[in-house]
């Protein structure tokens, strides 16, 4: 039986690459919300989500700019296995905050 679930958020985005979820063992995950704030009055901010760690090749959310006062809502979806983890970071140091919800079941 699947069950939908909050796993990660909502939470701030630092600089720098962070394991924001992995997917225990005995389950998938199928990601299918994320949600991306941008409270800033000012700035534009860059989101970057990898399945692993963070590289150019893994990434699936690869400098996607939201606006000032602006939101992303992706709703995948991206299917994960057990052991598979989500990495993400923003170019703008603690500016930013993310949601992730998740489809998880028994493999």
């Amino acid at each position: 039986m699947a069950v939908q679930k909050r796993i990660h958020g909502p939470a701030l985005l630092s600089n720098a690459s962070a394991l924001k979820y992995t997917v225990p063992v005995g389950l998938k995950a199928e990601i299918n919300h994320i949600h991306c704030i941008n409270p800033s009055a000012s700035v534009t901010a860059k989101l970057f989500m990898s399945v692993g760690a963070d590289t150019a090749a893994s990434r699936f959310q690869d400098g996607v700019e939201i606006a000032p006062k602006g939101e992303l809502h992706d709703y995948g979806p991206y299917t994960l296995e057990a052991g598979e983890t989500i990495e993400a970071h923003s170019d703008q140091n603690n500016q930013m905050n993310l949601w992730i919800e998740a489809e998880l079941s028994a493999v």
